[in-house]
């Protein structure tokens, strides 16, 4: 029988505040996703930094368009969240503004086609992942090596149509950790471990003494998302998905977030 507490898949938050007024450097969250299709150009645009230059050059085909989907979104949210132009933000080779001065952090997450770009100011650290679910996945397999054994043995309790779903959403939030700390894959995805608590839904512990950590997580149409990063501000991200053009984003649709939680990173002691 699963854990009577595996339906908050779909439960709100602890935490659920009004986001702030964005006030000076402290931008809450904003995350954007996006296919990289056929509109995509073929070349670098002539904004793009040298060291972006030189990455996407050493890219395969395959890679390419979404290199340059994710860095045309993502100066996008710079401008948004920042000011000035989108061509006016020079990004590094890995997407982070060449001006430390702006306090803007930033992260990108590919998926297939899919892009997801994540902007956040004033914290010492912001990750994001997205994943496409597949229908069958050897969970079990990959929970052994990269999942607690308590996480291990949620999945297990978890009935066949929620496993999945649990799968994914603890593999994004873990890779969502690791990118918005710094550190690798290997030996650092039980750094942060998710428990059910049955009194208050889900509860989120780490290997770390510092505080303000967040986490958030979601299904955004067919794409399970995690972000994790460092704030002050009790605040969720803003999600929503646009259309990319040959070097602008267009429209953003509506917000479309689903079976979310939004909970602070305890300190495991």
């Amino acid at each position: 029988m699963a854990h009577p507490a595996l339906a908050a898949l779909t439960m709100g938050s602890r935490c659920d505040p009004a986001e702030p007024r964005v006030s000076g450097l402290v931008v809450p969250p904003r995350v954007r996703l996006a296919v990289a299709g056929s509109d995509v150009p073929a070349q670098p645009p002539h904004w793009f930094s040298a060291p972006e230059t030189h990455r996407w050059a050493s890219l395969g085909a395959r890679r390419k368009p979404l290199f340059l989907g994710s860095r045309v979104l993502l100066r996008n949210l710079l401008a948004d969240a920042g000011g000035g132009s989108p061509e006016q933000w020079l990004l590094d080779g890995r997407g982070a503004p060449l001006d430390s001065a702006s306090g803007l952090k930033t992260s990108i997450s590919h998926h297939a086609a899919r892009v997801a770009v994540a902007v956040c100011g004033a914290t010492d650290g912001l990750g994001v992942d997205l994943e496409r679910p597949r229908d069958v996945v050897d969970s079990g397999r990959i929970a052994a090596r990269w999942f607690s054994a308590d996480e291990q043995a949620l999945l297990a309790q978890a009935e066949a149509k929620q496993m999945n779903a649990l799968f994914y959403r603890l593999w994004t939030l873990k890779e969502a950790w690791v990118k918005a700390t710094g550190r690798g894959l290997a030996g650092n995805f039980q750094a942060i471990q998710a428990e059910i608590d049955p009194v208050s839904g889900w509860r989120l512990t780490a290997d770390t003494a510092a505080t303000g950590w967040q986490a958030w997580s979601g299904k955004v149409e067919e794409d399970w998302l995690a972000v994790v990063w460092n704030s002050n501000k009790q605040t969720p991200p803003s999600i929503s998905t646009a259309t990319l053009f040959a070097d602008r984003c267009g429209e953003v649709r509506a917000e479309m977030p689903a079976a979310t939680i939004h909970l602070p990173v305890e300190p495991r002691l």
